[in-house]
């Protein structure tokens, strides 16, 4: 006999917005969520600094150190979403099964649409679900089978099937490794270590072995077509690569199930086919003619992520480089990651409150405009079919494709790489290019409008000629606007897409352009139909979004109250008292009010004004925190003071009495 334990294949979207589907087990043992350090590299996770432990079984305790806000949702019910904390660790667990099952006896699991089709098949684990998943995802659907077979159990994200199986005689002589997944975070120590090393990491990072590789394969193999066009090779991890086996039986298996779940709703296929058309339109994917060994290539499944509140398509299609093979491995697995190569996101948005004249602009199918080496296109194949009667046939992505582990580096890469090949003679431009990108989006400026037209043309010119488009101009400049509008009817051949909106949102922030004004679109993610408890107030508070400190005064008094519920001992699942829990409505009440809150986009600095920036620090018996100011004086002598960021930390808990909390917050 062998265990078989629950795992499912789930869509987890990043602090990004973007998706990428991993192989989850399910345990409801398990008080929190855990995630493999490689899946956390590939989705390139926001990470929050922690120092606790995870213990299970006789005491065995390992440390951890960083843990990431993910949103994991259904692949059969994609409306249904969880937004949860996982803690990163170096491996989850063993490959799950550890054999090869037959299935062909278990005919009560015919027909059922399984959380994770190759359940059966040895493969390894990306995330492990805890308690509080397993609850929120069961439903009242049970299927038994024969002694010796497993059961099914309905969720939310398919049936997941587990159980004691009978396997061959032959193998049950084996030793396999016992497996234990109770296990539990000392969330209690872990949480006062964060409220008292509440801080931000300046190091410098460091490149690791494997990124010096990634840069030595990047700077010996690219090269460019006769369009200027990048080629790259995807780095791996070795040579010759190890890829996943009978990837194209999986692929075919799971591009039937996404075809069987489009077709209930067809205005969703033809979308979704209307995409992968226009990949062939653009020569962005080309068909494969002849059929070619299944080890020579990697097929990837690919799924429909819809995004309602995205301004153009609201349908994309996600590639699944991190689907195993029947051999436990991934395209993912083999790609090598590169250095992080993003630029500070409080650098930007300082840089950008400095410039007279701002505008905005992003990258169109940035990673797209990047062609992959003509070889490693056979690790990029996808089957598919335009019309449900028709053959599924296969075909070959020929561009950098979202969803590998490496596609972020290739394309920040190659965008810096391609200001440095072609921007010599724009040296303004080229520095723009350099320093004001955050992945795709473009925040830069300068101090007056002939300038920031010219260095437009500049910044486009340049990238044009590396194969990229820049697309979504929006600017507080009117007079920039209608230059754009002007060049856009004089180059018949290049579209320049242009946003005359009030207002636009970018890199989380409202920017209301006509008054050149910032706002913060905060809000609290209500759990409402569930018990107030240390737990759900947590997650509330994680969903306050204050990059640069801005609101820091009031989610100062969240972070406080967090520690208000440690110190009176309140377990995590535990409803909070009355009292606390009136108190805690009341922040939830007042927090929308702050949505009038704005701040001056523009610093009033200029090549002629003299800028001073002035630090203030205090503190009182619950926190402590810093604050900078501009104090810009014109030409003319007028003084103008912004608020320029601001950073906050609780007092050390042994220091912190419930009674000056309580009095704080119903008299500050």
């Amino acid at each position: 006999m062998t265990g078989l334990l629950s795992t499912a294949q789930i869509n987890v979207t990043n602090h990004q917005g973007r998706e990428f589907v991993l192989r989850a087990l399910l345990d409801p043992c398990s008080q929190e969520s855990f995630l493999n350090e490689s899946a956390a590299q590939t989705m390139g996770l926001k990470r929050k600094r922690v120092n606790g432990n995870v213990s299970g079984l006789d005491k065995m305790s390992t440390p951890i150190r960083f843990a990431a806000d993910i949103e994991i949702s259904s692949r059969l019910n994609p409306e249904k979403k969880m937004s949860i904390t996982t803690y990163i660790v170096k491996r989850v667990t063993n490959i799950m099964p550890s054999e090869k099952l037959t299935i062909d006896n278990w005919v009560h699991l015919r027909d059922l649409q399984l959380a994770d089709p190759t359940y059966h098949q040895p493969s390894s684990i990306d995330i492990l679900l805890g308690v509080e998943v397993y609850n929120e995802m069961i439903q009242p659907g049970l299927i038994k089978g024969v002694p010796g077979s497993p059961i099914a159990l309905q969720t939310h994200l398919g049936w997941i099937i587990s159980g004691k199986v009978t396997v061959g005689i032959e193998r049950e002589r084996e030793e396999k490794p016992f497996i234990s997944m109770h296990l539990n975070v000392e969330l209690n120590y872990m949480l006062k270590r964060f409220w008292e090393l509440e801080t931000m990491d300046e190091e410098k990072h460091k490149l690791t072995a494997e990124e010096i590789k990634v840069e030595e394969i990047y700077e010996k193999t690219t090269t460019r077509d006769e369009d200027g066009r990048y080629i790259v090779d995807l780095p791996m991890k070795h040579e010759p690569p190890v890829l996943p086996s009978n990837s194209r039986e999986i692929a075919l298996k799971r591009w039937k199930s996404t075809e069987n779940r489009l077709k209930s709703k067809p205005h969703l296929l033809e979308e979704y086919n209307k995409v992968l058309e226009e990949y062939m339109t653009l020569n962005h994917m080309k068909k494969i003619e002849t059929k070619d060994e299944e080890e020579n290539g990697v097929w990837l499944p690919h799924h429909a992520v819809i995004k309602l509140e995205r301004e153009t398509s609201k349908l994309r299609v996600v590639y699944d480089a991190s689907c195993k093979g029947s051999n436990g491995v991934s395209l993912n697995d083999e790609l090598l990651i590169g250095p992080p190569l993003l630029e500070d996101l409080r650098a930007i948005l300082i840089r950008w409150r400095t410039y007279k004249i701002a505008f905005v602009a992003d990258v169109e199918k940035m990673y797209r405009q990047i062609r992959v080496k003509d070889e490693h296109t056979n690790y990029q194949r996808i089957v598919w079919r335009p019309d449900p009667k028709g053959p599924i046939e296969d075909f070959k992505l020929l561009t950098v494709t979202f969803g590998t582990s490496c596609a972020p580096y290739l394309a920040i890469k190659t965008l810096r790489q391609t200001a440095k090949d072609e921007g010599s003679d724009y040296p303004e431009a080229q520095k723009m290019i350099l320093r004001d990108f955050y992945m795709d989006d473009l925040l830069s400026g300068t101090d007056e409008e002939k300038e920031a037209i010219e260095i437009q043309k500049q910044v486009t010119q340049i990238l044009i000629s590396g194969g990229f488009t820049l697309k979504k101009w929006c600017s507080n400049s009117e007079e920039f606007m209608t230059a754009l509008d002007k060049q856009e009817k004089r180059e018949e051949t290049q579209t320049v897409e242009i946003k005359r909106k009030e207002s636009v949102k970018t890199l989380g922030i409202i920017w209301e352009v006509k008054e050149d004004k910032l706002f913060i679109p905060n809000h609290i993610k209500d759990s409402h139909d569930t018990p107030m408890t240390k737990r759900s107030v947590l997650s509330e508070i994680a969903s306050i979004f204050d990059p640069m400190g801005w609101i820091a005064p009031s989610v100062i008094l969240a972070k406080i109250f967090m520690q208000v519920l440690w110190k009176k001992g309140i377990s995590w699942d535990e409803e909070l008292p009355a009292e606390l829990q009136k108190e805690w409505s009341q922040y939830k009440r007042e927090l929308p009010a702050l949505k009038g809150v704005s701040l001056d986009r523009w610093m009033h600095t200029t090549s002629k004004s003299t800028l001073e920036l002035h630090g203030y620090a205090d503190a009182s018996a619950l926190a402590y925190a810093a604050v900078i100011y501009s104090r810009v004086i014109d030409e003319e002598g007028e003084i103008k003071v912004s608020l320029v960021t601001a950073k906050k930390k609780s007092r050390r808990l042994e220091k912190f009495p419930y009674p000056v909390w309580n009095y704080w917050l119903l008299h500050y």
